[in-house]
Order: structure tokens, then C-alpha cells, then sequence
């Protein structure tokens, strides 16, 4: 893994290498030929759009009779045998089931990996896959979201989920969120960096601990880790010194030209 980011030709040869976080800028160093020279902390552009404060999300989800609690439940694709580090399988029946029990106060989003669907037609076939899928967009508190996060996410309460890149994202938000543990193997995948967002969720090992989430953090408010969020947000993903990550690229472009 960090040769692929780190040590490529590409990466010792290039003047500038533009990096998320210090920590991204320490591994940049340990494991690259340059010794990191070139690195440069800048945050990462692709979330920019949580940090403007004119954004202006579209309300993606059903219309309700009363005010609801909105989940996200987000699971992976890593369901095959050999390489299963998602819960999916383990808890898609259940999810349906907290759907039902919390009709009257939760309204929930399907947002599954773009490649989850495949996969499970390979083990479960097309039709009963179909009709999973059909299961989450009949009821009147569920849909089944399948295009950009973006606006799903700003217009949420809570996630529940198990993938790898939203692990960061949703921290952007401030809500509350739960990653649902399948095995013990899965915080050793990530990154220094991951693992720093990873300990900044609750964590699920069954069924039983995504309802505890749901009843005590996201109907009661009942949020000890909301300081841990914040304090990861800060030191990780905040704008650095006030600039969006795009701004402080071209800054730095900039001030390596001038010089």
C-alpha cells in the first residue's frame, strides 16, 4: 500500500506532492526515496464542498407525515468469501427489520456500494437481489439512494455503515455515526490516518449495538463521542489556516514559482 502512494517514480520525481494531513506527509517521508522533500499538506479538495457555507443540499429524502430521524445505512461491497470484511450479510435482514420497528420515528436511506449489487447477484442471484432492493423503495420510511452523497449526507442525522472512504466523509458532517464491525481484521486495513477516523465512530459487533444507536444516540441525543468527532475534525480535516484545500494548492504553486 504505501509504495503504490508513496514511492512510485512518480512520487520521488515530482517538485510538488500535495497531501492530505500530516500524517499522510510523515508516510510520504518514511516511505519514499525523496524522503518526503516535495510533500506538501494542503487537506484534500474532493470535500471541499462540506467546508461552503453557501452550499445549499437538495432534500433527497421521502416525504414524511411528521419529522423523522434520517440514517444513512451505507454498506460495502467486501461480501465474498476470503475477503469479507463487510456486515452485510450479516445484518441486511435485521436493518429491515429496525426499519419496521421504527417506522413512527426513523426514515432511513439504502446507500450501498455501486459494486454491492453485483456481488450479490453472484452469491444470492438476480431475483432475490432484485427484491432486496425493492424491499428498501416500497416502504413509506425507506428508499434505496444510489446517485452522490453529497447532498444525502448534509441532509442526514446519522450513518451507519462499513465502507472505506466514508469512513472520512461523514466526519465532515458532525453526526453521529456507527461503523459496523465484522471482524476484528478490519481497523488493521487502514491507514494511520483511517484508523484515526475509525476510533472516531461507535462501533457495532451485532445487531443489538446498531439499535442501541439508533435509541440512545440518535432519538435521545445521547452523544458521548461527539467531542472525539470534533477533536478529529480539527487536527485532520478542518481548513488549514482558513483555506479551502484547492486555494492553498495554488498558494503554494504560487510561492514555488516566486521563489
Amino acid at each position: 500500500m504505501y509504495e503504490a502512494n508513496y514511492n512510485l517514480p512518480f512520487h520521488n520525481l515530482v517538485g510538488c506532492y500535495f497531501l492530505e494531513s500530516d500524517i499522510h506527509k510523515r508516510l510520504f517521508a518514511e516511505h519514499s526515496l525523496c524522503h518526503g522533500v516535495s510533500g506538501m499538506v494542503t487537506g484534500y479538495p474532493g470535500n471541499e464542498v462540506f467546508f461552503r457555507s453557501d452550499y445549499q443540499p437538495k432534500d433527497v429524502w421521502k416525504p414524511q407525515d411528521k419529522i423523522k430521524k434520517r440514517i444513512i445505512w451505507a454498506p460495502h461491497h467486501s461480501i465474498e468469501e476470503g475477503f469479507a470484511l463487510s456486515s452485510f450479510l450479516n445484518i441486511c435482514d435485521d436493518m429491515l427489520c429496525l426499519a419496521d420497528k421504527y417506522h413512527d420515528s426513523v426514515q432511513f436511506a439504502f446507500k450501498p456500494h455501486q459494486l454491492l449489487k453485483f456481488k450479490l447477484q453472484q452469491i444470492w442471484g438476480a431475483q432475490r437481489t432484485e427484491e432486496y432492493y425493492s424491499e428498501w423503495n416500497r416502504r413509506d420510511n425507506t428508499q434505496v439512494e444510489e446517485s452522490s452523497y453529497v447532498d444525502l449526507f448534509l441532509t442526514s442525522d446519522a450513518m451507519i455503515h462499513d465502507s472505506g472512504s466514508f469512513t472520512t466523509d461523514y466526519l465532515f458532517t458532525h453526526n453521529p455515526v456507527l461503523f459496523t464491525v465484522r471482524n476484528e481484521e478490519v481497523r488493521s486495513r487502514y491507514s494511520p490516518f483511517g484508523e484515526k477516523m475509525f476510533d472516531a465512530h461507535y462501533h457495532a459487533h451485532c445487531a443489538e449495538d446498531i439499535e442501541r444507536f439508533i435509541n440512545e444516540t440518535v432519538l435521545n441525543g445521547n452523544d458521548p463521542m461527539a467531542e472525539d468527532r470534533l477533536s478529529v475534525y480539527q487536527k485532520y480535516l478542518q481548513p488549514i489556516d482558513g483555506m479551502m484545500p484547492s486555494e492553498r494548492i495554488i498558494y503554494e504553486i504560487e510561492k514555488l514559482i516566486n521563489s
